[in-house]
């Protein structure tokens, strides 16, 4: 076991908290956050996505890793909360662990690692949420106290998935051939596509397969640069989208013109040169007649 008071005296002592480790979250991704404790000895970390779907299912995954106390007690008890805000009321359930008691209350490492992979999937109404993984670590040394980890990032809950579709980079010759394939899940949908404000493709239904294209061959010439594209999604109530990146590459610059070299400006110089030659020989047959006779 962690080296740490006895666990009913950890019960009736005042928790510490020494702050706690909120997640940033890279955009499409997931995010990691981590609270270490001030022995430097256990880590505790939770992972999430930054944004789920209603209706499909993801995973929160909890770990603790401790390689001082590889095969040991080293908290008591933890959870994992959720947390959301309706219009009225703040909401907070407890999704997993043991906070209240019993068997799954302790986290015990085996080869340095505990870890707990909880499945969820949201229904109703999106709210965003908030995951939270509490842990009542030990402590070290004496035991002298104990600390509370708190791990907590949020999640973007949208009504459903919408996706625009990956970056891409073509010139100016390629628009006429380009098309954006746009992606949705769910069912009674319409989509559109803007630039901004500008809408680029009026509203039509999501196909039965979920696509939601875009054909750049129907737009003006896009001009060199950077154009942000919004695929936007509704069910007449809710609305989801997502934004891909477009750049269209300057056209290259044209080749300088062909400057002739003239061969001789002075042409006019040929027949005379001719005409000399024609007189010389001339006069160099009348000297052999001449000295035949």
């Amino acid at each position: 076991m962690k080296n740490a008071v006895p666990i009913i005296s950890v019960l009736f002592l005042i928790l510490f908290f020494a702050g706690y480790a909120l997640a940033t979250c890279p955009a499409g991704s997931t995010w990691t956050t981590s609270w270490t404790d001030s022995g430097n000895q256990t880590t505790y970390t939770l992972e999430a996505p930054c944004k789920v779907y209603i209706g499909i299912p993801f995973t929160v995954t909890a770990t603790a890793t401790d390689s001082v106390n590889p095969n040991s007690d080293v908290a008591y008890p933890w959870a994992i909360y959720d947390t959301y805000s309706t219009s009225s009321k703040k909401i907070k359930g407890t999704i997993a662990g043991g906070a209240a008691g019993g068997a799954d209350a302790w986290i015990t490492t085996v080869n340095g690692q505990w870890q707990r992979t909880v499945p969820l999937t949201y229904s109703g109404t999106p709210y965003d949420h908030r995951i939270e993984f509490y842990a009542n670590d030990l402590g070290y040394g004496t035991g002298g106290h104990s600390y509370g980890s708190r791990t907590i990032g949020d999640i973007t809950v949208d009504p459903f998935f919408v996706d625009a579709g990956a970056d891409i980079t073509i010139s100016a010759s390629q628009q006429s051939s380009t098309i954006l394939q746009g992606r949705v899940a769910g069912s009674g949908l319409t989509y559109r596509w803007l630039e901004g404000s500008t809408v680029l493709q009026d509203s039509q239904p999501v196909d039965g397969s979920g696509n939601a294209p875009l054909n750049l061959a129907g737009l003006p010439p896009l001009s060199p640069g950077a154009h942000t594209f919004t695929l936007s999604v509704t069910d007449g109530s809710a609305t989801a989208s997502d934004t891909v990146v477009v750049s269209v590459s300057a056209a290259p610059a044209p080749s300088p013109p062909l400057t002739s070299v003239p061969v001789m400006e002075s042409w006019w110089l040929l027949p005379g040169i001719m005409g000399g030659v024609g007189i010389i020989f001339r006069r160099k047959r009348q000297q052999n007649q001449g000295s035949r006779g």
